[in-house]
This record gives structure tokens, sequence and C-alpha cells, in this order.
């Protein structure tokens, strides 16, 4: 991939992680003056368990979303010629792929099997095995 290529998905991630850490301050945010308001309502903690579960797993897609990113741009940094190489078949990753999933470890083909494990294997995976055992 061309410097400015990798310059380009750089600034998408960091882009992208910029808004998932604002997010993440707006959900503590609103946990913080919802547990307020509670408070200061006399509402016990246990009354509003559902919209607590509700911000925890919000905020955990989140997190993992911003793990996603945090790996995406260290291997940019780190490696950039394994930036946008699919991890499960070696191949490049497709550039308009990257511009809608800049974090993604996976061209489109390995993302559907990811998704779906019973889709059969591709026809090639059994000589790629040889080859890596041989």
């Amino acid at each position: 991939m061309k410097s400015a290529e990798l310059a380009h998905f750089e600034r998408l991630l960091l882009d992208e992680r910029g808004g998932m850490v604002r997010d993440l301050e707006r959900i503590r945010a609103s946990a913080v003056q919802s547990a307020l308001e509670n408070r200061s309502a006399g509402v016990e903690p246990t009354d509003s368990v559902g919209d607590d579960r509700n911000d925890d797993a919000i905020a955990a897609r989140e997190v993992e979303a911003l793990k996603e990113l945090d790996e995406a741009l260290r291997i940019l940094y780190e490696a950039p010629e394994e930036y946008g190489v699919c991890v499960a078949c070696g191949s490049p990753i497709a550039l308009n792929r990257l511009e809608i999933v800049p974090a993604t470890r996976y061209c489109q083909d390995d993302a559907k099997r990811q998704q779906n494990p019973r889709r059969r294997p591709r026809p090639d995976a059994g000589r790629q095995l040889l080859a890596a055992a041989g």
C-alpha cells in the first residue's frame, strides 16, 4: 500500500477512534448524571438496573471496537506492510472495504466466514495447510 493510502487510512482510524472515545465519555457522563438524579429522587440503585445494563452493553461494544481500532493503528505504525492484508488468507483487502471498515483484518469473503463458521472452507484451504506443515 502506498504511503499516501496509509496516511489516509490512519486519518480514518484516528477520526473513528476519536468518535468512539467521545461516545464512551458521553455514556460515562450520562451514567454519572443518572446516578446523581436517582439518588436525589430517592430511587434505589437496583430500580434502574435495566438501564444500567443497556448502557454497560453499549459501552462494552464500544470498548471492543476501540480495541480493534487500536490494533489496526498498531499494525499500521509497526508493520505497515501488513495493514490491509487479510489475516486469514493473506490477500489484500479491497480498498473500498477498508474505506467502510478501516479496522478490519479480513477480506470480505473471510469476514463472511468469520460471521458464519458453517460456510464451506476456501477451496485452497487444504493446500495452504499442507504447505504450512511441509
